[in-house]
């Protein structure tokens, strides 16, 4: 048997594949739009071409490649489940016969825990990673010569927030592990605090 036959699943959930592809591909969209908008206003300064023809294929382009990638994404996101182990949170996929961890984050490694609500019934999760030893070493040194002040708290922080789908993504460097668009997201965030408890003790 694989170690992933014998892992103990402390927790199992499947996303919803429309929100996960809404979540998953909205970077995208924004880059698209981003390269749309500068694209539209090199050809109206560079060709004499009306700026409601611009306009059009701009939209129609818009519209094809995020269709395109958006009906991907949801493909995609009909294989996917989301596990907690006794050792980490895993994005895993599963189609024709083979088993994928695209995502795999040690529970011991979980810094905070972003919990994003789109309503009462479907969250996403984003998991923040503690620093490696070496540079939160560096990092500590850094704080006390500069400010005097403590160092964070050692156990793992929960952020819970309200926030609409375009709007939940929490920002940092590097980024953040994502749990998209589920059902017991709360339970999902409380599993990964409970299992590291259960780790630590």
């Amino acid at each position: 048997m694989s170690d992933q036959e014998i892992e103990n699943v402390r927790f199992r959930a499947k996303p919803n594949a429309f929100l996960y592809a809404l979540e998953a591909t909205r970077i995208h969209f924004l880059a698209l739009l981003g390269v749309g908008v500068f694209s539209i206003g090199i050809g109206y300064l560079r060709f004499p071409v009306p700026i409601s023809i611009l306009l059009l294929l701009f939209l129609m382009a818009i519209a094809s490649s995020f269709l395109l990638m958006f009906v991907f994404t949801v493909a995609i996101a009909c294989c996917a489940e989301f596990l907690i182990t006794d050792n980490r949170a895993v994005v895993r996929f599963r189609w024709m016969g083979r088993v994928d961890d695209k995502i795999s984050v040690a529970l011991s490694s979980v810094k905070s825990i972003e919990v994003r609500s789109y309503n009462s019934t479907y969250g996403s999760v984003y998991l923040k990673k503690a620093l490696d030893d070496q540079r939160a070493r560096a990092r500590q040194k850094f704080r006390w010569t500069r400010a005097n002040v403590p160092t964070e708290p050692a156990q793992t922080l929960v952020i819970w927030n309200k926030a609409s789908i375009w709007l939940a993504i929490p920002l940092s460097s590097p980024p953040l592990s994502g749990f998209y668009g589920f059902r017991g997201y709360d339970a999902f965030a409380r599993a990964i605090v409970d299992s590291q408890n259960f780790v630590e003790s």
